[in-house]
């Protein structure tokens, strides 16, 4: 794939497989392919769903290679091919030996008419740029372009650098040194494989570049940005190119002789009637919020979608609301079970509150970690009169035995007591707390009755200035011990 090229029935065999699997075909069980390759083959802005046609992504990996081959004379590689299969004249003019090439030859000559049209010039020097046959110019043409009549006195093999000489023109820029080539497709002028693919496709005539299948780009790209679960993302591309295996669409296949559609009885069954203009499926846009007016407002249907599903309060609901009224169809049809516009709305509603909320726990399990708020702590002397108690915990692993400690300081920070124990199994939370209630104790048996406890846990904060205590664990345990 990446270094020769592939004869055409191997990637046809490519393609088919791939097929096969988007469309859930087996061996042996064909399916209906309700859109064409070559729509399939297209960007997902472009109508299609981005996958790559073998034949193209062969023809962009030898462009790949062939660049390679241009641009880095230096490597090894290639300067074995350029020995092997390249020879340059007198006048420097170069010719492709063509006779018992390799493989790796045949794929770089394949891609070389192709990788001349892409190509643009960096001139500087203005030696190794054909004046009349490479894409110099701004507009990135060649001036052959604009010559009707080829003229025999020409010398087309002429360098910029030969004609500044013989025609007296503006010196080329000299002290930039050798030319340099750039890929027209990008503006960095850098190659890339995925524009190289699109040059590939557009030069095989896989996919059409001009526009867009059934609308504008901005039609495809509220599809895709729709905010739901992917298979209803599919339904939508698919109802976009009206391409669902309605009554019209198996008509169309001769896979049925009668269009009308089965729930109304009154018009042909295609997309946009199931979708927007059967009675059946008004009265149930009605019941969402979404009106008459709306539903009757001229535009096309792919447009009409597009409208709605960047709507930013009904957008969501209208995406389901289409999947559900697609099912509803095909529940009567091959089950016989009718809902009405009311449940149908009811389960609507509930799905679409359903997605959002699965949405929002998707975010905060996917969220960037917050950053842990840490304060500066620092000891505080008290008011003349008072002591402080600083107290801590902690807890060793992993046999999770816990310890508490604490020293009782003046005004001036002469320490006046000093305590620790050991705690024996525990957590650090309970840990911290026992040992602030134990720095109590002290400063209390000590006769201190102007105490300032100091602690380094919210936890412990929060549970000597909580005002109920009734259900609090911690507090039941501590009071146990302390008691």
């Amino acid at each position: 794939m990446q270094t020769a090229v592939l004869p055409m029935t191997v990637c046809d065999v490519i393609d088919k497989k791939i097929r096969r699997f988007v469309w859930g075909g087996e061996e042996g069980q064909a399916k209906v392919h309700l859109v064409k390759w070559e729509t399939i083959c297209r960007s997902k802005d472009d109508g299609g769903l981005g996958l790559r046609s073998a034949r193209a992504l062969n023809l962009a990996y030898l462009m790949k290679l062939g660049w390679t081959f241009l641009n880095n004379e230096n490597d090894l590689w290639v300067k074995v091919v350029q020995g092997k299969y390249v020879c340059q004249d007198a006048r420097g003019t170069t010719t492709f030996l063509s006779k018992a090439t390799s493989r790796l030859w045949q794929g770089i000559r394949k891609a070389l008419p192709l990788m001349k049209q892409e190509t643009v010039w960096d001139v500087r020097n203005g030696r190794s740029i054909n004046f009349w046959h490479d894409q110099w110019l701004a507009d990135g043409v060649t001036l052959k372009d604009y010559i009707a009549v080829a003229d025999q006195d020409i010398d087309w093999n002429a360098s910029m650098a030969d004609m500044a000489t013989a025609t007296g023109m503006e010196a080329p820029r000299l002290e930039l040194g050798e030319d340099v080539t750039l890929w027209g497709r990008e503006k960095d002028g850098r190659f890339q494989l995925s524009s190289a693919y699109t040059a590939a496709a557009e030069w095989l005539e896989d996919i059409q570049d001009e526009e867009t299948v059934n609308g504008k780009r901005s039609h495809w790209k509220h599809v895709w940005k729709w905010q739901g679960p992917n298979r209803i993302k599919h339904f939508l591309w698919l109802a976009a190119h009206d391409r669902l295996l309605t009554n019209s669409e198996r008509k169309r296949r001769k896979l049925c002789t009668n269009d009308i559609c089965d729930m109304c009885k009154q018009a042909a069954e295609t997309t946009e009637h199931i979708i927007r203009d059967c009675p059946e499926a008004k009265e149930v846009w009605q019941k969402l919020g979404i009106g008459e007016t709306t539903l009757t407002c001229g535009l096309g249907f792919a447009e009409w979608m597009s409208k709605h599903l960047q709507e930013e309060k009904t957008g969501a609901i209208f995406g389901v609301a289409a999947w559900y009224l697609w099912k509803r169809r095909n529940e009567w049809i091959f089950e016989k079970q009718f809902q009405k516009a009311s449940m149908l709305a009811y389960r609507i509603q509930s799905w679409t509150s359903t997605i959002k909320l699965a949405q929002e726990n998707d975010a905060k399990l996917h969220a960037p970690p917050q950053k842990k708020s840490r304060a500066d702590l620092a000891w505080e002397p008290p008011a003349d009169g008072w002591v402080v108690v600083n107290t801590d915990g902690s807890v060793r692993q992993p046999d999770s035995l816990a310890a508490a400690g604490g020293l009782i300081r003046d005004n001036s920070g002469r320490c006046l007591a000093a305590f620790v124990g050991n705690l024996g199994v525990s957590t650090v939370t309970r840990a911290e707390i026992k040992g602030a209630i134990q720095g109590l104790q002290t400063a209390w048996s000590r006769g201190y009755r102007k105490v300032h406890l100091q602690v380094d846990s919210m936890t412990t904060y929060l549970f000597f200035t909580a005002k109920d205590h009734n259900n609090d664990r911690f507090y039941n345990l501590a009071t146990q011990k302390s008691k």
